[in-house]
């Protein structure tokens, strides 16, 4: 089996408590044996409640002939050279006070700093930019002004509405506190533990409490009171929206078939995964989402 190698790195962004200069955790995986497949670089992008070194490489030991849960082995493993980023505010990167201030626009600003760090390391002109969850708005928000700069677009798990707090949920938060408290009930709402393997859900909150302990809350803000934030007529390269079968954003589907029609590219691509829910990269159907993706990718 080819060795996969992982590099992290340090980016350089701006802070939004106070404007300063900060620097966000960018977590590089890739062949042993290779450079990245035709130069193609993947920057991973994560939602509200995990970071992306946990949420995209989490440790979870396999079976034989097991399928990875490190979504990042699976894409290294296929030739690329995958990065996942740590926004402001979560995990491995740097932490201020103002978690409200950490808005989609501030995430959008902080993946603009991590393609231009790939784009000048490896020599490219645009990455592969994948977006789960939160990540799925904030890539959109990222790829509507830097269309050059994305070759194509992978949205998966978003939001489309406006969240209704007496709906409940994750990001049914208090809007006072600048933080909200990852709690183990909270943390397995949002994983689905019935789609996947017990020990997929003890790597899921142990790697929590380590890294992501709480996260900001200026991510329930934009979807309490702001949403929709993406314009799918700006979104003009190729673009695959993809949803678990059993995701709890499924209740928005009038919605999402709304922004999928309103694409401004004849490139774009809609799939629902079986055995699969809102985290479909750690779920039963997470091999059949890979190969789905890798032909979109690689096409």
């Amino acid at each position: 089996m080819t060795e996969i190698v992982g590099t992290a790195h340090q980016v350089v962004s701006h802070s939004a408590h106070d404007g300063s200069k900060l620097h966000v955790h960018l977590w590089e995986k890739r062949r042993g044996d290779a450079a990245a497949r035709n130069g193609a670089a993947i920057l991973l992008v994560h939602g509200s409640r995990r970071s992306g070194h946990v949420a995209f490489d989490l440790p979870v030991p396999l079976a034989a002939g097991e399928f990875s849960y490190s979504f990042m082995d699976v894409l290294a493993g296929a030739g690329y050279d995958v990065f996942s980023l740590d926004l402001q505010c979560y995990g491995r990167s740097d932490h201020h006070p103002s978690g409200l201030a950490v808005t989609s626009e501030v995430a959008a600003a902080d993946i603009g700093a991590a393609v231009e760090y790939i784009c000048r390391e490896l020599g490219v002109a645009a990455v592969l930019l994948i977006g789960w969850s939160w990540g799925a708005t904030t890539t959109a928000l990222y790829a509507e002004s830097n269309p050059a700069r994305v070759r194509k677009l992978v949205l998966y798990g978003g939001r489309m509405v406006r969240l209704n707090v007496a709906d409940g949920g994750p990001l049914a938060v208090s809007l006072d506190d600048q933080f909200c408290r990852n709690t183990r009930e909270v943390s397995t709402l949002t994983l689905q533990p019935d789609l996947t393997e017990p020990k997929v859900l003890e790597a899921w909150l142990a790697e929590g409490e380590s890294w992501d302990a709480e996260s900001p809350n200026g991510v329930a803000a934009d979807f309490q009171t702001r949403m929709p934030l993406s314009d799918p007529a700006k979104l003009t390269m190729p673009t695959m929206v993809v949803y678990g079968a059993k995701d709890f954003q499924l209740r928005q589907m009038p919605a999402i078939a709304q922004y999928f029609a309103g694409l401004a590219t004849d490139d774009r691509h809609l799939h629902l995964i079986p055995d699969a829910g809102h985290a479909v990269h750690l779920h039963r159907g997470r091999a059949r989402f890979a190969d789905i993706l890798l032909r979109f990718l690689g096409a």
